[in-house]
């Protein structure tokens, strides 16, 4: 499996199943949905339809959030939802 760069948003992401893709999952769903999308990174400008990243933007907690567009400055509302995961070390191995 190997990772390849987005031409739109220049971010990263693994190519699956050998799929020939140029452009990432977000990309891909912000140019051909209309309806409110979902990201983990990239929020979708209402007027323009280009993404602007998110992850540098200081976020407080879960609620909306005030944005600009990184592309034609129009200002809107993304809202922010927050999930935590926990990872658990491997089990230790008994001593003999």
């Amino acid at each position: 499996m190997e990772k390849f760069k987005c031409k739109k948003c220049g971010g990263h992401e693994y190519n699956f199943f050998g799929a020939n893709h140029d452009v990432c999952g977000d990309c891909r769903e912000f140019s051909s949905e209309d309806d409110e999308v979902i990201s983990y990174k990239n929020a979708r400008c209402p007027k323009c339809r280009k993404s602007t990243d998110l992850t540098d933007h200081q976020i407080n907690g879960e609620g909306d959030l005030e944005v600009a567009c990184g592309h034609c400055d129009h200002e809107f509302v993304v809202h922010v939802d927050i999930t935590v995961s926990y990872t658990s070390p491997a089990m230790e191995t008994a001593e003999e």
